[in-house]
C-alpha cells in the first residue's frame, strides 16, 4: 500500500514541520525479548478472528447505548496496534485477518453512514465520539499497509460519510449543533474532543477543506467546556495534574490531535503548546518505570508521589504508557529532541513490558465474582503499582459483552506499544539517519540517494552496553549518522573503525563517507 497511500496522502507524514520522519519502506528484523513480543501479542491476540468479530457486533447491537459505554473503542485501539505490528512482522496470515475484519466493519454503517455502539437516540453520550475517534483512527492506520486499492477507496468513502454526519450535528450552538465538548457526560469534554487527531488525518488524505474546518472548530473549544487546555499548555504556568480536568489518557490525545493540526496549518502558537505540555509531563507527572498516575489514571504530580505506599492498586495504567510512548515518538519527529527517546526508552523496558501476561493468568476478581463469564487471560495488565504488590488486580475499561465475553481498554491498546519500536528505531533526516533505540537485529532502509543500506546491530542492551552496529552499503556515500546518546549514561565511548569520536549529550552525529 505504500504507493497507494502516497498517492492519496501527498507528502504525509513528512511535512516540513516535522525535523526527522519515519520512512514507511524501513524493514526490521530483531532477536531476542523484543521480538518475543511481537509473536506473542500476534498469537494471543491480533491472529483471533474470533476476537475482531466480537468487537464488530458491538455494533451491531448498539451494546454501549444503556451503560455509556466505551465497548466500541476495542476494534480500532486493537485496529491500530495491528497495523503497526503488521508493518514489523509482514505476515501474510496478520494481513488477512485485518482485511477480513474492516471488511466486517464496514458493513455495520447505518444509512446515514455512521458507525456507532450507541443507537441514534442517544448518541452523543458517554464515550460515543471517544469510540467513534478509534473506529476512524483503524481504518486510517490500516490504509497504511492496505494493498487493495479498491478496499481503500471503500473506506476513504465510509470515513468520509461518518465525519460528514458528525459535521453536520456538532459545532457551535449558535448553528444549532451541539458543541463538541458537550458531546459527552465525562471529563468535561475531553474524551469527545480527541476526535480532532483522525479528523485532521482524514483532511490529510482528502485535502478536503470542510475536514480542517471541522479541526479548527474543535481546537477552537479548547479541549474542555471549564478551560481552555491548549492556552494552558502555552501560557506554561501549571503543570498538568494542577489543570481543571485531569484525565492522563484522553489529555494526551487532544495534545496528539494538535499536534497533527500544527503540522497542518503550521501556527507556532499550538507547537509551542505542545512541547510545554510534554515537558511539564516529564518534570511532574513521569514515574521511574516510565507512566503517569498514581491515582486511577489521572495526573496527579507523580513524580513526586510515585513513592507513596498509600497510592492504592490502579495506578499506573497501561493506557497511559502506551499513548505516552505514541506521544513521544511524535514529538521526536516534531523536535528532533531525543530526550522524548529516552522517555520512550524508559516506558518500553519498564511499565510497558512488564505488563505482559506472559503467563496467561486470568485475573482474580473476574474468576472470583462472575463464575459465569466466559473467563479467559488478556495479553496485558492493566495496572503497575509501583511499590510492592501483585500484577493483574484489575481490568482496565473492562466491560461484559453479549456472549458473556470480556475485554478491556489495556489490553486494546497493548500492541500499539511494540509495534511503535521499529517506527522510532532508524528515522531518517535531511542529512541521514538517526539511530535511536539499540536493538539486537537488523534495520534496513535507503540512503539520502536512494541506494540500500542495512543496519545490523549486536548488543544485550539494555542489559549490557556494549554496541555494535555495522553498516552494509553498495558504495560509499557520504551523510550523517546521528547516535543517541542516552541521557542516563555517564560514560559513553564511541568508536568508528576503532577511532574515537567524541560523544556529546544528545545525538552525537558522526557525517563522513561510509
Amino acid at each position: 500500500m505504500r504507493q497507494l497511500y502516497e498517492k492519496n496522502t501527498a507528502n504525509y507524514p513528512r511535512l516540513d514541520k516535522d525535523v526527522l520522519f519515519a520512512d514507511y519502506g524501513n524493514t526490521y528484523s530483531y532477536s531476542g525479548v523484543l521480538d518475543d513480543a511481537f509473536k506473542f501479542v500476534s498469537k494471543t491476540q491480533l491472529l483471533r478472528g474470533d476476537l475482531w468479530r466480537r468487537f464488530v457486533e458491538q455494533y451491531r447491537f448498539d451494546s454501549d447505548g444503556p451503560d455509556k459505554g466505551w465497548r466500541g473503542e476495542y476494534w480500532g485501539k486493537m485496529m491500530r496496534g495491528a497495523c503497526f505490528v503488521y508493518s514489523y512482522t509482514k505476515d501474510a496470515e496478520l494481513y488477512a485477518t485485518l482485511t477480513d475484519t474492516v471488511r466486517d466493519m464496514l458493513t455495520v454503517a447505518d444509512a446515514d453512514g455512521r458507525i456507532s455502539t450507541y443507537a441514534p437516540d442517544v448518541e452523543f453520550r458517554g464515550w460515543d465520539l471517544w469510540s467513534r475517534k478509534y473506529v476512524l483512527l483503524g481504518m486510517q492506520y490500516f490504509l497504511e499497509i492496505c494493498t487493495d486499492s479498491s478496499l481503500a477507496t471503500q473506506i476513504l468513502s465510509s470515513m468520509r460519510g461518518q465525519v460528514d454526519y458528525l459535521i453536520d450535528r456538532i459545532g457551535p450552538k449558535i448553528e444549532g449543533k451541539l458543541p463538541i465538548n458537550n458531546a459527552s457526560d465525562h471529563w468535561r469534554g475531553l474524551n469527545s474532543s480527541s476526535i480532532l487527531e483522525p479528523v485532521v488525518r482524514l483532511y490529510t488524505l482528502t485535502g478536503e477543506e470542510k475536514y480542517l474546518d471541522f479541526a479548527a472548530y474543535i481546537v477552537s473549544e479548547g479541549a474542555t467546556d471549564v478551560m481552555d487546555i491548549f492556552e494552558l499548555a502555552y501560557r506554561d504556568e501549571i503543570d498538568p495534574y494542577l489543570y481543571p480536568v485531569t484525565k492522563a489518557y484522553e489529555m494526551i490525545s487532544c495534545f496528539e490531535g494538535l499536534l497533527e493540526y500544527y503540522r497542518i496549518v503550521g501556527i507556532e502558537k499550538h507547537r509551542d503548546a505542545i512541547v510545554r505540555f510534554a515537558n511539564r509531563i516529564l518534570e511532574s507527572d513521569f514515574t521511574v518505570i516510565g507512566s503517569a498516575g498514581c491515582t486511577h489514571e489521572l495526573f496527579d504530580h507523580s513524580t513526586v508521589r510515585q513513592a507513596n505506599t498509600t497510592n492504592g492498586e490502579i495506578a499506573q495504567e497501561t493506557c497511559v504508557t502506551v499513548t505516552l510512548m505514541k506521544f513521544f515518538y511524535q514529538l521526536t519527529l516534531l523536535t528532533g529532541d531525543p530526550r522524548y527517546v529516552d522517555a520512550f526508552e524508559r516506558s518500553l523496558y519498564n511499565a510497558y513490558l512488564g505488563a505482559f501476561n506472559t503467563e496467561l493468568v486470568i485475573e482474580p476478581t473476574v474468576a472470583a465474582h462472575h463464575p459465569d463469564w466466559e473467563l479467559e487471560p488478556l495479553p496485558f495488565d492493566s495496572y503497575s503499582p509501583l511499590t510492592a504488590d501483585t500484577r493483574g488486580k484489575a481490568i482496565g475499561g473492562r466491560k461484559l459483552m453479549r456472549d458473556m465475553h470480556y475485554y478491556g481498554c489495556c489490553a486494546c491498546i497493548g500492541s500499539a506499544g511494540i509495534g511503535l519500536v521499529p517506527k522510532l528505531q532508524l528515522l531518517t533526516s535531511e542529512r541521514g539517519f538517526a539511530m535511536n533505540l539499540y536493538i539486537a537485529g537488523k534495520a534496513s532502509s535507503v540512503t539520502p540517494s536512494g541506494k540500500p543500506i542495512s543496519f545490523v546491530t549486536e548488543t544485550e542492551y539494555p542489559k549490557g552496553g556494549e554496541i555494535s552496529i555495522r553498516l552494509s552499503l553498495d558504495g560509499a556515500e557520504s551523510f550523517t549518522l546521528a547516535l543517541r546518546n542516552p541521557s542516563w549514561s555517564q560514560t559513553t565511548v564511541i568508536k568508528v573503525n576503532g577511532e574515537a569520536v567524541l560523544a556529546t549529550e544528545g545525538y552525537v552525529s558522526i557525517e563522513r563517507a561510509w
